[in-house]
């Protein structure tokens, strides 16, 4: 009868699992004191103040945000192949059990997910699919959510 080798066993069963890197990215946007929007990580300072600093790729502005104004991105992409948003106004396209017009992008916290909420009907909420479109956000463009309003009655 052959021994057995413990140790072998617990040095091969010890070894660090495999890496590798996740294709989603966490990406947040906030806009600028200049206006323009920043994307990428998110940093909160203790007393609140939040900067968007770049990623591994350099790119756009950065800087100290409006924390109001700080979104996350949902990992969906619009039919233009932009990355949606927290606070996003999506023209939605794709087929709901009721007829939704414009849509707020939020967290829902029950579903644990990110939701279109139509602006005529917030008690409402339906997924965010392609080909949903975005026509701008609830910062830069308020008057869609009136519109969008007038246009559902």
């Amino acid at each position: 009868m052959e021994g057995f080798d413990f140790f072998d066993l617990a040095a091969k069963e010890s070894r660090e699992p495999e890496t590798r890197e996740l294709p989603r990215r966490i990406l947040f946007r906030g806009k600028l004191k200049s206006g323009e929007w920043a994307s990428g990580n998110l940093n909160v300072g203790s007393k609140g103040i939040c900067i968007i600093r770049p990623g591994k790729n350099v790119v756009g502005k950065y800087g100290r945000v409006n924390p109001e104004t700080v979104g996350q991105a949902t990992g969906i992409l619009d039919k233009r192949a932009r990355d949606i948003f927290e606070g996003d106004i999506l023209k939605i396209h794709h087929k709901t059990p009721l007829p939704v017009g414009l849509a707020v992008v939020k967290y829902d916290k029950k579903r644990s997910a990110f939701r279109a909420f139509p602006v005529d009907r917030p008690w409402y909420a339906c997924q965010i699919a392609y080909p949903d479109e975005i026509v701008g956000n609830i910062y830069d463009d308020p008057d869609l959510l009136k519109q969008g309003e007038d246009t559902q009655k």
